[in-house]
């Protein structure tokens, strides 16, 4: 038994019928409510790709990806042209989930980007490209680095991210290194790093320090972390051609400078950035972060929401018995 804003919400996928207002424990008012008799089949969801309703249209595309089926994404790809953004973005979604692993899906976003005009959309096709293709399919979007959309751009680079061969990345995405959306930047910033250019992770030192605006600040808190976890750095580490440039002097002073950075925006004005900043230094795993994060957490009053990422930080970097110790400390125990 479901209520009236459920069954609105799923009436596409299941079958229900109505019942009787009903009192129930919680409410002062009678409820409308609905027994659910079971799911719509198929054929009803085919059928729906017709509707001239955007929501049916949009639920049977949702339901057909989740079938499993196969053979359903002859029946989506006339929709990739649908009207509605919603559903041609959906159509992408449900074509992955059916034949990821089939070049196809590559073929037939590729074919669609060219009458794309919804950027929303666009993107999406971009960073499904990227994900799915291969580098021959990734390099055709290089064209997209300078659109005027700014979520295009960030996709764009994160799609090019996934080439296997980056001799030529970095004549790319030099470039992006001072595009004005925050994304674009950290995303380039990242990646030029992860081939073995410092001016990446400069790149990001300075976001850090970009007093006018937190989402820079935020963007490039968080493109540290992602470049200096014990995953992430193991993971460049295997890509470089040389190992020595990992362990260079310069290297080393500017992750000191990118440490630092962080722990002086964990008093940022900006929850985002504090809790960007506590989130990196936690993936550093450097212990010299710890007195800055300790007195973070004890600056902040126990209902703040930048509270459990100091403590996730410190207890990544120190162990969970100094989470322990901290958390009695702030209730006055022992």
């Amino acid at each position: 038994v479901i209520s009236a804003s459920t069954f609105a919400g799923v009436q596409h996928f299941i079958e229900a019928e109505a019942m009787a207002e009903d009192r129930v424990k919680g409410k002062t008012k009678q409820v409308h409510m609905y027994e659910i008799v079971g799911t719509k089949n198929l054929e009803c969801f085919i059928g729906e790709l017709e509707s001239p309703t955007e929501e049916a249209r949009l639920a049977s595309v949702q339901a057909l990806g989740l079938s499993g089926r196969k053979e359903m994404v002859e029946k989506l790809l006339p929709l990739l042209r649908d009207p509605s953004g919603k559903v041609r973005n959906a159509v992408a979604q449900a074509m992955k989930n059916l034949i990821r692993h089939d070049k196809r899906i590559v073929l037939h976003l590729k074919e669609a980007l060219g009458a794309e005009k919804d950027f929303y959309v666009l993107a999406t096709f971009i960073l499904e490209i990227g994900i799915l293709g291969e580098d021959s399919d990734r390099l055709e979007l290089v064209r997209f680095l300078d659109h005027e959309d700014s979520r295009i751009r960030a996709n764009s680079v994160e799609a090019i991210s996934h080439m296997q061969n980056r001799d030529h990345l970095g004549d790319l995405l030099i470039p992006k290194l001072n595009d004005p959306n925050n994304r674009t930047r950290a995303n380039a910033a990242v990646l030029l790093y992860q081939i073995g250019n410092l001016e990446g992770l400069n790149t990001l030192i300075i976001m850090c320090r970009e007093k006018p605006s937190a989402l820079m600040r935020a963007s490039g808190a968080y493109g540290i972390g992602e470049i200096t976890s014990e995953d992430r750095a193991a993971e460049i580490l295997r890509s470089l051609k040389s190992t020595d440039v990992f362990i260079d002097t310069p290297r080393l002073e500017m992750l000191l400078k990118a440490r630092e950075a962080l722990e002086e925006l964990l008093a940022d004005p900006d929850q985002m950035v504090r809790r960007n900043s506590a989130r990196s230094l936690g993936k550093m795993g450097n212990r010299a972060s710890l007195p800055a994060l300790v007195k973070a957490f004890q600056n902040v009053p126990p209902n703040d929401p930048c509270r459990p990422t100091l403590l996730g930080a410190i207890s990544e970097i120190a162990g969970s018995h100094v989470l322990k110790i901290l958390e009695n400390k702030a209730q006055g125990s022992t």
